[in-house]
């Protein structure tokens, strides 16, 4: 009786570990200035590399600013930055997120070169949940002083057929034109 109820305590552990799903989520190698709509505009894209799709998709954006007190202390700001679109119903191609940095924006003012001078970095953060076994999945990353450039947008990454079928085409997810 015992040998049966650890077995089947065992079985149920690792079928947790392992059916927990992954988030499979790219985000682009660097994140742009660019502009839209006349405005410069903070940007960079992710794309789902799952065979599924995530619904209720969420993406958050902070920039991590250098401060120091009045008292001399050296920390790290973050502060949120308002995003253009922050959920997508039904995340399954790609999804450029973007800032545009206008006067309500932490980083109005500065240049990219200040910016880097500066150290800030850009934590992001992504959360939906798996169509098919309707658990959440989450990841983050971070881009760098040193991953953002100036450029005038992203490479395309749709290709659509007669029938307006869209196929997505990862080869030029990291490209920028300058």
């Amino acid at each position: 009786m015992t040998g049966i109820f650890y077995a089947a305590i065992i079985t149920g552990l690792a079928f947790s570990k392992f059916a927990r799903p992954s988030a499979k989520i790219i985000f682009t190698n660097n994140i742009i200035i660019a502009p839209f709509d006349g405005v410069p505009t903070l940007m960079f894209r992710i794309a789902n590399s799952r065979d599924t799709h995530i619904i209720d998709a969420s993406v958050k954006l902070a920039a991590l600013i250098p401060y120091i007190s009045k008292e001399g202390h050296h920390i790290r700001r973050t502060c949120n930055l308002n995003l253009m679109n922050t959920e997508n119903p039904t995340f399954l191609l790609t999804w450029t997120v973007m800032h545009p940095i206008d006067t309500e924006s932490p980083l109005y003012g500065l240049t990219i070169e200040e910016i880097k001078e500066k150290s800030i970095s850009f934590s992001t953060s992504f959360t939906g949940i798996d169509k098919v076994l309707t658990q959440t999945v989450h990841t983050n990353h971070i881009y760098v002083a040193k991953d953002l450039v100036k450029a005038r947008k992203f490479k395309d990454v749709l290709k659509h057929d007669q029938e307006d079928i869209y196929q997505l085409n990862l080869d030029n997810f990291h490209l920028i034109e300058d």
